[in-house]
């Protein structure tokens, strides 16, 4: 087979055991093509600040650790670092194809220094959007175009989320752009481990999980919702709490028994987690171009979802769109009795409900597989 012949590197801001939604997509990705019999390489260059220990391999997939350069407080030298570091494996090591996976820009901007004067093919992987973040302000905006602009130029292809389409239409570097959608429905399972949540039968258990982001969700929406709902439920939410902590230990004095707050939990345990419980709460962004992946998750799952609306139309509301066990709830409406009655008649309704069959969601979200990602990828590697 010629893909034997294929030797790939991929750039990332971190790998396995990091259990971020991008990282997870990553690791899945670079499993995928390692098992379709490339050879895999991936350097975690960490310029987040998130620090992990790494072994030399996980699933076949090869780790290039960090010894390679110091550790360094100013950030400025550790860019530097990380620059010869990326020239130096290059340099060692001859690859069909590098792709830099960007949560954050940096790791696509470090990549294009790295790869200014060496002749290889580019693939930058883009989960969120950097130049057209709706939270950054004009005077960013414009010079994070350029920057884009100036890394981009360079790439061969690059692979961006279907969310950005409407940002890029006019971008000098359009017509290298392929579209995808998150890669994340594939059959949720039940494994062998306990479930780290012992969820009492005698109630409706609803679930939030992921991290809570500051600005870009109304935490406050859910716990107010939940309030107010007389059937006998309990919502636990689990992920980090970032900056609503002080928040979220109003509402847990406030909700009493019928909210607990419950820490990160590793993958495995969030797909027990998920087939366990009896609802699961999904909080849409406040953007067009941001999708939390955890509502594909969900899909993914054929579990009943209740999700909120930030803003009308959101990402999650339109993937939901042909989802047939969901109700869809936009925070800014008043919680009359009325739309608190459809609520609780969902929620009752779902308890003990048979889930949807994998078969018929991979029919209807054939598009957002870690198959339709990697056929895409597959034909870059493959063109001359």
């Amino acid at each position: 087979m010629e893909n034997l012949r294929k030797r790939l590197l991929f750039i990332t801001d971190t790998y396995y055991p990091d259990s971020s939604a991008t990282t997870s997509i990553t690791v899945r990705t670079a499993e995928a093509l390692t098992n379709l019999g490339y050879t895999v390489d991936v350097f975690p260059i960490e310029i987040s600040g998130k620090s992990f220990s790494y072994s030399d391999k996980h699933n076949k997939v090869n780790i290039i650790k960090l010894k390679d350069y110091p550790r360094q407080n100013i950030c400025f030298e550790k860019c530097r670092n990380v620059i010869y570091s990326i020239g130096k494996i290059l340099d060692t090591t001859k690859y069909d194809c590098v792709f830099s996976v960007a949560e954050a820009f940096e790791v696509n901007l470090l990549t294009f220094e790295a790869l200014k004067d060496r002749k290889c093919k580019w693939i930058p992987i883009s989960f969120d959007p950097y130049a057209y973040n709706p939270h950054i302000s004009m005077e960013q905006k414009k010079e994070f175009i350029k920057l884009e602009e100036q890394a981009f130029n360079r790439s061969n292809k690059i692979l961006f989320l279907k969310e950005f389409e409407e940002d890029y239409k006019n971008a000098s570097f359009k017509e290298k752009i392929i579209y995808f959608h998150l890669p994340c429905i594939r059959q949720i399972k039940k494994t062998n481990d306990k479930c780290p949540i012992n969820f009492d039968p005698k109630f409706i258990n609803c679930v939030f999980l992921g991290d809570f982001y500051l600005g870009v969700e109304n935490t406050d929406f859910i716990f107010r919702l939940f309030e107010k709902i007389s059937l006998p439920v309990k919502l636990y939410t689990i992920g980090k709490l970032g900056d609503y902590e002080n928040t979220i230990n109003l509402w847990k004095e406030k909700l009493q028994d019928k909210y607990i707050c419950h820490e990160r939990i590793s993958q495995n345990d969030a797909h027990n987690v998920m087939l366990n419980a009896d609802v699961l709460v999904s909080m849409g962004h406040d953007s067009t171009n941001m999708c939390p992946s955890k509502v594909i998750d969900f899909i993914a799952s054929g579990k009943p979802i209740l999700h909120i609306e930030k803003i009308k139309d959101c990402c999650g509301t339109k993937y939901l769109q042909d989802y047939q066990n969901k109700i869809c709830v936009y925070q800014n409406d008043e919680l009359t009795d009325e739309k608190i009655h459809k609520i609780e008649k969902f929620i009752k309704e779902s308890k003990n409900k048979e889930r949807i069959p994998f078969d018929y969601i991979l029919s209807e979200y054939s598009d957002f597989t870690m198959e339709s990602l990697v056929k895409k990828i597959i034909k870059e590697i493959e063109s001359k």
